[in-house]
């Protein structure tokens, strides 16, 4: 427990933005009892004191610093820099371009920059995010190959994208997960699933040829 209490205290920190605090413990034993020590080195805050974009001319800067958790400092944030929002970001700016058919979108870097405030007495970081956002797709269709249990017909319903419809990633997913959920659902758990997304670089289509395995569907033999 002690080792548990050192991690929320080093947590609590980092959620200040105190990226280099650092916490140990030491015990003292007596007859009786234990004293424990917990001792921290808080280090300097580090805040966030702007973010920029570049490679993006599709969406604006303005519209992917909505998407951030990561808050710049100002006068009614105090901007504390923690690692996991930078990756919660990541996914978010990709999702965002994933749902708008950009499935090449790529965060190729992200370039921290920081310098010392020495009236603050803390560590200032200037975050840039490098994209690459590469051709906008739409979906042209999925095929199902090794399907008997269910109809094409009925597989294909399952996936809400049409042919010319712009490719989203998210309706993408569902979709899949709604067909090994109708499997799943019908007592066949032991299905190989492999859905392959193919591209066409010249007409900006993508198309999916979903593979599927049937095994024999699973009974329940006991409950105890």
């Amino acid at each position: 427990k002690v080792s548990l209490d050192e991690r929320a205290i080093r947590d609590a920190y980092l959620k200040k933005g105190y990226t280099n605090v650092k916490v140990s413990s030491s015990v003292e034993k007596s007859e009786e009892s234990v004293s424990i020590t917990f001792t921290v080195s808080e280090g300097r805050s580090t805040v966030v004191k702007s973010i920029t974009f570049s490679g993006n001319s599709v969406v604006t800067s303005k519209t992917l610093k909505g998407l951030l958790s990561m808050k710049e400092v100002g006068i009614f944030t105090k901007g504390a820099f923690q690692a996991s929002q930078l990756e919660a970001d990541k996914v978010a700016i990709l999702e965002y371009y994933n749902n708008r058919g950009y499935i090449d979108a790529a965060i190729l870097d992200v370039v921290k920059t920081e310098t010392y405030n020495e009236e603050n007495n803390s560590n200032e970081l200037v975050i840039e995010f490098v994209i690459q956002e590469g051709p906008q797709y739409t979906f042209k269709d999925i095929t199902f190959t090794g399907n008997t249990i269910f109809s094409t017909e009925e597989l294909r319903g399952l996936v809400k994208l049409n042919s010319g419809d712009v490719f989203n990633m998210s309706k993408y997913q569902a979709g899949l997960v709604a067909v090994t959920d109708l499997y799943f659902e019908s007592g066949y758990t032991s299905n190989y699933f492999n859905p392959q997304v193919s591209k066409n670089t010249e007409t900006k289509e993508s198309s999916v040829a979903f593979t599927i395995v049937e095994r024999p569907r699973s009974h329940i033999e006991n409950i105890v």
